[in-house]
């Protein structure tokens, strides 16, 4: 246990899934509902947010392969 944590792989990787909870809030928890309120469909709501999942998956990605490379 001490030695998981003095690596920085480590590290990295707890700092990468607290910054992306930190959106977990009330605008993720009901940001299909705030949408269908302008009037979008619940299909359409879904839909735009699909930009947000995709930034999501690149950024653990990117943290992953920058936390393998750094030593």
């Amino acid at each position: 246990m001490i030695e998981a944590f003095q690596d920085p792989n480590v590290w990295m990787t707890v700092l990468l899934m607290i910054t992306l909870s930190e959106t977990n809030g009330a605008p993720i928890n009901y940001q299909t509902s705030i949408i269908e309120s302008f009037g979008f469909t619940s299909k359409q709501s879904a839909l735009l947010f699909v930009p947000s999942g995709v930034l999501s998956i690149n950024v653990c990605f990117t943290g992953a392969w920058i936390a393998g490379k750094s030593n």
